[in-house]
């Protein structure tokens, strides 16, 4: 297992802190595949939050595309809104989690309608119940 403090010097070493390299996934894979599941308590959970990739980035091509496949392919009677809609919860599922990955954190998603209606977090964010059950059927 990895200490922290190598984690965070090696990091400091090779991420500049104003930049994204994508040359570090590999290495920060790496870090994190031999590391065991984080503990299910409080201080290792986040919430689902919007995240968007930035379009400039060098990732966002092959992130849209992935994006485009998974949610072509669950169309079915959707109008345009409903499917920028679900695109948005897709990618903040993907990126949550994703991020959630390197801080090795659970990600909690809501599948329960009346969070939604009540969780002023959620509210705010404009998530619906519908679209994360619906991803989670995909």
């Amino acid at each position: 297992m990895v200490s922290n403090d190598a984690t965070a010097d090696a990091i400091d070493i090779t991420v500049p802190i104003h930049t994204k390299v994508t040359a570090n996934q590999d290495f920060l894979h790496s870090l994190v595949s031999d590391q065991s599941l984080p503990p299910d308590d409080d201080d290792h959970h986040s919430f689902l939050k919007p995240k968007s990739l930035n379009p400039q980035s060098k990732s966002y091509s092959a992130f849209d595309g992935l994006v485009r496949f998974c949610i072509d392919g669950s169309a079915a009677n959707r109008g345009p809104k409903q499917l920028a809609t679900l695109r948005r919860h897709f990618e903040s599922i993907l990126l949550s989690l994703s991020w959630a990955m390197y801080k090795r954190q659970w990600v909690l998603v809501a599948l329960d309608g009346h969070a939604y209606s009540k969780d002023v977090w959620l509210k705010s964010y404009g998530f619906t119940h519908t679209y994360p059950r619906a991803l989670l059927s995909i």
